[in-house]
Parts: structure tokens; C-alpha cells; sequence
């Protein structure tokens, strides 16, 4: 369809130099013939179904805006977004996006936005987000040329798992984006219940583990579930599943506990207290120390305050320039060591201490969202060990072979995956156990962590020894 007559024009001023921007919200009628004429009921109806999951979990989208506000852009109760392939603003590496209104007339007080490279994989050709009914989907050509290239898992369930036949299956799941949704507090990012469970009988019929930026002490905190492996600040901190959790889970000194990263703790806890001080000046910014990593977190910041806060990562990284190195995430700017370790190696560090490192025996997925998720994927692509799952909403490069929309399509495939995994079909049926690991018998009940009372997200894990590398 045409829909040059119904693109919103937006009255955009940037300056450079950190200057704030001045947005003016558009006024905008969508053209709904398009939907009632074009879209037939029973496609229309799918629409709905499968994005009202991705306004509850993607704040961006059909957001409540609260009391007394209105949206930007609306029509009665239907809000229709146009991304295009360019810029909708733009100033100094940043594209703006999302506006949220103020309390007084139609300026703009705070805008979420990414950088420039995040949004190069966006179809150049514009992806029309179409809201009804509260709910958002991507109808664009190219977009759905993308989804053919990875389709969906969920829909193609038989043919990925017949990759998978005669295999041990292993599966690592990131956390943010992924089990949970992007949240704008990283501390509110809590687990559901109904997750966890679903996590719990995964890791009852397959080895399986959790691979995050977050600390490891945090994430094992947020999920709960000692049959896991973890490896926390981008798997530079590394465990087992605890002590009693399965039935083959060694003592804490036999596990493949590793912290390759440990030398450079002391550093980043300095580097933290620097830019806690340093960004205090900009609402919303929240540095968040991972122990062997750091994340600057701007998602809730004013538009303009991304250049300074930009500056002031790279000039402290700059100063430590021997030591460490700054990479880009969803709203977030990582500080990592100069260590040539990363998701993708520590996906391989861990198949080797399950002594699952052999092609043609194990077949291992990888669910993650963010673009470090990425280093995995690759790794399983090259080596012939599985493939990449991305969970997103718009088309971009990966190396992942199949793609996902939302944490709770995630959910959805990993319940499909437990029915296959307690079935004939399941190789592990048959082998029961790898090194740390073993097949349950029957359900079991949940095994608290050590040290933490079941479902205390705050509580702190203690861990017995400090590894070394070997």
C-alpha cells in the first residue's frame, strides 16, 4: 500500500555538542482502510495475537504513558509508529525514536534512542509497526524476507530438532531481553515463576546454562535454580550446578568454576566508583558493577546527555587503555578487560568441562538477544556444534540460524523443547549423564542455591574458592 499520504512529518532540531534537541510531536491520522481493507480478518486477528505479548514486555511500543498524558500519536485506541531506514532525528551518533510526551503541551521531556550502527540492520525501505488493539507487529517486505532466512523454531519445530537427532542437546540461554524483558530498572529484571519452572524441567532433561553480562552473583540471584551452569560478566565468572542439585553435580572444588577475568577486579571496582560520580549529573544513567565487567545503562536518560556520557566512558577507558576496552549493547555501553574471552568462548570452556565438545555427538543451542550474543552464535556456526537463536523484532545481521520475537516465544519454544526432551527422541534418555550433569529421573523439587533462601533475588551466593585458569 501507499502510505506516503499517512507518514507522520516530525519537526526535528539538533545541535551538536550535546545541546538538547528540540522535537515537536506530530499530529497524525492513520489511514485504517489500509487495515480494514487490505488486511483479511483472520490475518488481521493473528496480528493482534502475536504481538499483544510484545507490548507488555517491549515498553517501546503501546506504552502506557500514565495519568493525565496523552500519546504522541493516536487514534481512538489504536497507535500506528512508522520506523524508517533513516534517522527520525538525529545528533551526534544518536537516533531518536519513541518520544514520550511531557506532562505540559506536546514537547518531548524524554526520548528513548540508540545509536546510529544499532539500527543499520533497519530495512531501508521503512517497517510499518502497526498497533491494534494495543498490539505491534512488523509487516514490511523486508522483514519477513529476513524472518524466511531465520524463520521461527516455534512454527519449524521438527525440522530444527532433526538437526538434532542422535545428538546430546545442550542449551544456553542469555538472561536480559531473552528469559526476562528489557526493563527499564537492570534491578526490576525478575524472573517470573511461570519461566523459572519452565527453566527447571529444561535443565532436568538437558545440561544447561545461563550466559550473561550481568554479574554471576546477580543473575543466580534473579533465577533461582541450582541444576544450572552460569557464566556471569560475559562469561568471565563461571560455575556449576551446586553441590546435590543433580544427581552427577561434583563438590565445588571438582566444577568447572573458572574466572579468567580475576586479575582485573580491583580495577573495575575502582572504575565504578569514577563514573558513579562522573554520570551522577544525568538523570537516569546507572552504572552497574559485574564484577569483572561494567555496564553504563542510558536508557533512561535524556536524548542529549548521551554525547557527554559517551565521552566521559571513553576518556576513562582511554586512561586504561592497556587494561581495558568499551563495547556498545542495547542502551548500554560495556566496559570489558582486553581479554580474548567472550560468550562464544565461554560456551566452549563449557562444553569442554562437560566433555561435550564433539560435533558429531552434541548438538547445542544458544538463545540470546544482544549483539555479545553474537560472539556465540558465530562459534557454533563455525564449528558445527548447533546454531544461534536471536530473539528480535526487527531484521539485523547475525550469525544465529533462527530467530524468535519475545522472551515469551522464548518460553514458548523451551516448553516445546522439555515435551521433546521427555521423549524417545531425546538422546540423553539414553546416555543420562555428562560431567557435572545427569538426566532427572522423575520431577524434583527445586534445590536452593547455596547460601540463598528459594526465591530471595537480592540474596548474595557465596563462592568457596577463587579458580585459576588451567
Amino acid at each position: 500500500a501507499n502510505l506516503s499520504s499517512t507518514t507522520p512529518k516530525s519537526a526535528i532540531r539538533a545541535r551538536r555538542g550535546g545541546a538538547q534537541s528540540s522535537i515537536r510531536a506530530p499530529r497524525f491520522t492513520p489511514n485504517t482502510s489500509f487495515f480494514n481493507n487490505r488486511i483479511s480478518a483472520d490475518w488481521r486477528s493473528s496480528l493482534q495475537h502475536r504481538c499483544s505479548a510484545s507490548r507488555a514486555e517491549h515498553s517501546g511500543i503501546g506504552r502506557d504513558i500514565g495519568p493525565g498524558k496523552k500519546p504522541s500519536l493516536q487514534c481512538g485506541e489504536s497507535r500506528v509508529r512508522l520506523e524508517s531506514g533513516g534517522a527520525q532525528g538525529s545528533s551526534a551518533g544518536v537516533v531518536t525514536s519513541n518520544p514520550e510526551p511531557r506532562s505540559v503541551g506536546m514537547g518531548m521531556s524524554r526520548i528513548s534512542f540508540e545509536l546510529k550502527d544499532d539500527l543499520e540492520a533497519s530495512p531501508s525501505d521503512g517497517i510499518l509497526t502497526a498497533c491494534l488493539e494495543g498490539s505491534a507487529a512488523s509487516i514490511s517486505p523486508a522483514y519477513n524476507a529476513w524472518k524466511a532466512e531465520h524463520p521461527c523454531p516455534i512454527q519449524q519445530f521438527d525440522s530444527l530438532m532433526r538437526q538434532a537427532a542422535g545428538k546430546l542437546v545442550t542449551v544456553f540461554l542469555d538472561y536480559d531481553g531473552t528469559l526476562t524483558p528489557i526493563v527499564s530498572n537492570p534491578e526490576a529484571a525478575t524472573m517470573s515463576e511461570s519461566t523459572r519452572g519452565v527453566v527447571r524441567r529444561l535443565a532436568e532433561l538437558f545440561p544447561s546454562a545461563i550466559v550473561s553480562g550481568r554479574s554471576r552473583l546477580k543473575v543466580q540471584s534473579f533465577v533461582q535454580l541450582a541444576e544450572l551452569f552460569y557464566a556471569g560478566s560475559h562469561g568471565m565468572d563461571i560455575t556449576g550446578p551446586a553441590p546435590g542439585a543433580t544427581a552427577g553435580a561434583a563438590t565445588w572444588e571438582d566444577q568447572v568454576a573458572f574466572q579468567p577475568a580475576a586479575a582485573f577486579q580491583p580495577v573495575m571496582a575502582t572504575l565504578c566508583e569514577e563514573l558513579e560520580e562522573a554520570v551522577r549529573p544525568f538523570p537516569g544513567a546507572v552504572v552497574e558493577n559485574n564484577t569483572f565487567c561494567l555496564s553504563v545503562h542510558f536508557r533512561n536518560c535524556d536524548a542529549h546527555s548521551f554525547p557527554p556520557i559517551l565521552g566521559l566512558v571513553e576518556a576513562a577507558v582511554a586512561s586504561r587503555s592497556d587494561q581495558l576496552r568499551m563495547t556498545r549493547g542495547r542502551k548500554v555501553l560495556e566496559i570489558r578487560p582486553k581479554l580474548e574471552w567472550d560468550k562464544g568462548t565461554a560456551l566452549i570452556h563449557l562444553l569442554g568441562c562437560m566433555e561435550l565438545a564433539d560435533a558429531e555427538q552434541v548438538f547445542a543451542l544458544y538463545i540470546g538477544d544482544d549483539r555479545t550474543d553474537e560472539d556465540a552464535f558465530k562459534v557454533l556456526a563455525e564449528r558445527g556444534l548447533g546454531c544461534g537463536i536471536l530473539v528480535s523484532t526487527h531484521a539485523k545481521p547475525t550469525a544465529a540460524s533462527w530467530s524468535l520475537h519475545s522472551p515469551s516465544d522464548v518460553v514458548a519454544f523451551l516448553e516445546k523443547l522439555v515435551t521433546w526432551g521427555r521423549s524417545g527422541a531425546n538422546a540423553w534418555q539414553s546416555k543420562r549423564s555428562c560431567k557435572g550433569w545427569h538426566i532427572a529421573a522423575r520431577p524434583t523439587a527445586a534445590a536452593a542455591m547455596p547460601g540463598l533462601p528459594p526465591r530471595t533475588p537480592t540474596a548474595p551466593t557465596p563462592v568457596a574458592r577463587t579458580p585459576t585458569q588451567g
